[in-house]
């Protein structure tokens, strides 16, 4: 697999905590593009939380470079009907304006109803020959097969794969023990968002 974050994409084991201990070294770091639009800086600055470990962070630069190769552009693309509905706590995060006007972070009150929204929107949104578990227990499969990508996938922007990224950081900051099946379900999903947004960057 070609990919910015290679070496992060781990197999789970059955009671193995795999996430990436909190660093603070330059590997770890990932800045925002000095060309980025307000739009981006504004929502990066809230979602940087080196303190998720390193695959998260793989999560964050694939996503920078995702919106850099489409030039931070706002709205790019059309939203598109999904059979799952978006996460309740996103829409009010939404709602109130995002980065750019909420100063508090949105926090999750219950981590198991939040794993199950985010694993059955997510999986909503994928194209039709993708196999991924609208309920998260297993590993997606992560090979690129014919057809597109989709309405869903296509947008860009605030509307775009911010939405996921941002309801990847509030629910890996209430986490807690890393060797929970609840902090392995986030690992799956960042390891599945991060492959995503490296196969559009190079469609």
């Amino acid at each position: 697999m070609d990919g910015v974050c290679e070496d992060a994409i781990a197999t789970e084991k059955p009671g193995e905590a795999i996430l990436g201990p909190a660093t603070n070294d330059d590997q770890a770091q990932v800045v925002c593009p000095p060309d980025a639009k307000p739009w981006f800086m504004a929502n990066f600055a809230s979602v940087n939380r080196p303190a998720l470990g390193k695959e998260y962070m793989c999560l964050l630069r694939a996503w920078c470079a995702l919106e850099s190769a489409n030039g931070f552009e706002v709205g790019k693309g059309n939203k598109a009907k999904t059979s799952a509905p978006k996460p309740a706590l996103l829409n009010t995060w939404i709602h109130a304006g995002r980065a750019g006007r909420v100063k508090k972070m949105p926090v999750v009150s219950d981590a198991d109803t939040f794993a199950m929204e985010m694993w059955a929107w997510w999986a909503s949104l994928q194209p039709e020959w993708r196999d991924v578990d609208a309920a998260g227990r297993r590993e997606p499969e992560r090979e690129v097969r014919d057809g597109d990508w989709g309405s869903a996938l296509e947008v860009r922007g605030q509307n775009g794969m911010l939405s996921v990224v941002a309801c990847l950081c509030w629910w890996g900051d209430v986490l807690g023990s890393r060797t929970t099946p609840n902090a392995h379900s986030w690992l799956r999903l960042v390891h599945d968002v991060t492959w995503v947004c490296e196969q559009l960057v190079v469609e």
